[in-house]
């Protein structure tokens, strides 16, 4: 069995989101903007801003400084609020 590591979610987040955007093009091509399409593109787009956060996050803590890590939350938070609201 693999190991459970940071990087081995973010692979498989990018794998999912990869073919999660390609059903939604696929379906939203073959059905004219169904709503089914439209749910596996949100899906693939949280999966995607997700592993860009687990992603990023090694970068900032790389840099050794708070500065980094703060700018870094509040980038993701806004992500967050954002994509709610």
């Amino acid at each position: 069995m693999s190991k459970f590591t940071y990087k081995s979610v973010a692979n498989v987040l990018a794998y999912a989101a990869v073919v999660l955007v390609g059903v939604s093009l696929l379906l939203n091509k073959l059905f004219d903007g169904n709503q089914i399409a439209s749910i596996f593109k949100h899906v693939a787009d949280i999966l995607a801003y997700t592993m860009l956060a687990i992603s990023s996050i090694s970068y900032a803590t790389s840099r050794r400084n708070a500065v980094f890590v703060i700018v870094w939350i509040v980038a993701v938070v806004m992500i967050v609020v954002s994509y709610v609201l």
